[in-house]
């Protein structure tokens, strides 16, 4: 009797991808100990406020949440995008980043690039996702500097980082 209530529950998980990849990668794996603080830089501001007051290669504290579009990440380099943490996320889809109500405008002042940089300044040709242990929607306090290019786009090249409420 008990098996065929388990049968019922599993058989619709199989079809709707209950045990699929769901491209989160597990935290605890072999990441590159140089680019975790070792406790989180203080006095973090907003994309929104390092957007407003900084210029080109301040030292700045960040904090934001992994995303911002479809691909916050850049495979095989170590590069991803933050949203300022007042942008709303989807929430019916722990995978969406921004919510679909947020203005092309609102979230291009919102953004922030992540370039983790070596001690060289040279940017890691190794997936962010395999340096540290983020995923979207991570939470994440970036110390680096600052660059806006003549589009506005902010960039960081950090560092290190520390990740807020990692699960």
């Amino acid at each position: 009797m008990i098996w065929r209530w388990i049968l019922i529950g599993l058989v619709p998980c199989l079809f709707a991808g209950c045990f699929g990849d769901t491209g989160v990668r597990e935290v605890g794996g072999s990441y590159d100990p140089r680019f975790l603080a070792n406790e989180e830089p203080s006095d973090p501001l907003d994309v929104q406020q390092v957007r407003s007051t900084s210029k080109n290669d301040d030292v700045v504290v960040v904090v934001g949440r992994v995303g911002g579009s479809a691909k916050p990440f850049v495979d095989g380099l170590g590069v991803f995008t933050i949203v300022d943490l007042k942008i709303p996320t989807c929430s019916s889809d722990p995978n969406c980043s921004v919510d679909c109500s947020v203005s092309p405008e609102e979230l291009k002042q919102s953004l922030a690039t992540i370039k983790l940089i070596d001690d060289s300044g040279t940017l890691v040709g190794k997936d962010s996702r395999e340096l540290v242990p983020v995923q979207v929607n991570s939470i994440v306090v970036v110390k680096g500097r600052a660059s806006v290019d003549t589009h506005g786009n902010l960039t960081i090249l950090a560092q290190n980082l520390a990740i807020r409420n990692q699960k």
